[in-house]
Order: structure tokens, then sequence, then C-alpha cells
């Protein structure tokens, strides 16, 4: 960092982040232990000091102030999350049924990409990712400590579940699930096996979806803020609004799909599950309330 006020805002960083890495660290000992799993620490985001400054400016890309990631203002409304078996899908995973309604009450900003290497190391200053192939690619090799550090020192939270999936979907159904041709649907929205190269690519190159959301699919999973339930789908009523998981919960769920996988296991409805501690090509993408 060049300037005394970035050093200072890394130094901040680090020093959170050593704090929390210690807490998680002592949380993944915990886990090891027969005894029953502690609830994951929450991502609870410092208030921002000017929610005025996401209001999206006239004529203009809405950038956050604070780390200049560009962001779109996602409305309220509904979708049908999750999936059932179609003739089109030979399996569906257990943890994705039954599909119900879910309601989304209040509009909220939602990260228009990935959060980048060049913008998590405007804060950070350290760069985890394994493919470090220039500052617009997006960061992976996180944690969700690391992600939770990053995200209350600049003042934004992480998406809940279903917040991703409405955002994925843009309202509507799967971009690749509901097409005749997937793997060609899919390549139009983001890097998987089939066009990735074996890498992770730049942000910010495919089609953006109906609520001018980019690579929601493929490249790197991302962290929600959510607790993983295999059987969440099951107990929950055919219509819910604003669902945020369950309260305890040894693992957090993981939406999106990599640059590695193949297209069957890139749909808006795939559940991923990990470790709080787990650090493998998982990225973030930031949220904020809109009032």
């Amino acid at each position: 960092m060049v300037s005394t006020g970035s050093w200072r805002n890394t130094l901040g960083f680090w020093a959170a982040f050593a704090l929390t890495s210690a807490i998680g660290t002592f949380i993944g000992l915990r886990l090891i232990a027969p005894t029953s799993a502690p609830p994951v620490p929450a991502a609870t985001p410092v208030a921002s000091t000017s929610l005025g400054d996401w209001a999206d400016p006239a004529g203009g890309s809405p950038r956050d102030p604070t780390t200049g990631l560009p962001k779109r203002l996602v409305p309220a409304g509904s979708y049908e999350r999750g999936s059932n078996p179609r003739p089109d899908r030979r399996w569906v995973p257990p943890d994705e049924q039954p599909a119900h309604r879910v309601s989304i009450s209040q509009p909220f900003y939602l990260g228009a990409t990935k959060v980048t290497q060049a913008q998590w190391m405007k804060e950070a200053g350290l760069n985890p990712s394994r493919f470090r192939k220039g500052g617009d690619f997006p960061v992976e090799g996180i944690s969700f400590v690391d992600a939770s550090s990053y995200l209350r020192h600049v003042g934004l939270r992480l998406p809940t579940e279903a917040e991703w999936e409405y955002g994925c979907k843009a309202g509507g159904d799967d971009p690749v699930v509901g097409s005749s041709d997937p793997a060609g649907a899919l390549a139009e929205i983001g890097w998987y096996l089939g066009n990735s190269g074996r890498s992770t690519q730049p942000v910010n190159l495919k089609r953006e979806n109906q609520f001018g959301l980019k690579d929601l699919l493929g490249d790197v999973t991302e962290w929600t803020s959510s607790r993983y339930d295999s059987t969440e789908y099951r107990r929950s009523a055919t219509s819910v609004t604003d669902p945020r998981g369950p309260e305890e919960g040894s693992e957090v769920v993981v939406r999106g799909c990599t640059f590695a996988s193949p297209v069957e296991l890139c749909s808006c409805a795939h559940r991923g599950h990990a470790n709080p501690e787990t650090r493998t090509f998982i990225g973030l993408r930031v949220a904020h309330d809109a009032f």
C-alpha cells in the first residue's frame, strides 16, 4: 500500500481478520470433536455510514463508494426455489426438492459480478487466489471466515441462499435447466468445464441476466450467509417469505459452480456446502439492504 490511509485500512483489515481467524480456528477444532457442532459464525456487517451512497445515480453505473464494486438493485418479487424431477434431467439432488415458492419482500443490492482479486487486495493487501492472472479475475481460496472479515471491514454482507438463487434466476426459470441446449445456454453466461480451459477467467465477460447480474454460474462458487441443512426444503411450507436458513449448522451453503464443473452441476438451484474454514475455489459476491 502506498498511502498512509491505505496502509491503515490494510492494518485494520488484518487485525480484524486475525481475531476472526483465531475464533474460526477454535470453531474448526470443535467441529472435529465428537460433541455436537457449534453454530457457524454469522456474517454480520457493520452498518453503512451512508446508505444514500448506494442509491442508483442518474445516468451512471452504480458502484459501492468503499470498494468500487459495481452493484445492481434487485427488485422485490417471488420465484420457485429448488427444482423437481423433470423429463430432461436424469437426476435431481434430494436437497433441491421439492421446489417451492419464495418471496423476497424487499429490494436489495447485489454485486453485479464476483469480487475480483484487485477489489479484495484493495482492502486486504494480500491475494489468496491460486490463479493469480490479473486483478479482474475472481478472488478465490477464501474461507467463510475470511469473507466475513472482509465484509465487516467494508460494511457489506453476503446474500442469503434464497437471495442468491433469486438473483440467478432473475425472478424466472433456471437459464440452464430450462434451456433446450443447456451447454450452449451455460456457455453464454459462465465459465465451466466446456469453455474455461480448466482455469478461472476474468469477470464481466459473459452476458448479464435480466437483473443486470453476471457470472453467477461458473468460474468459482460463492459463499452465502445461510447455514446448510439437507432437509430444509422438505420441511419448508409451499410458500415462504425471506427465508434465511436454519439458525445453527456446521456447514455453510455455497452456490454456483466452478470452471471445472460439468454442465450437469451448473444450475441456479444446485446447493453446495462447506465447512466455514474451507479454502478451495470459493469466492464471494457482496450484498446490501436497499433501505
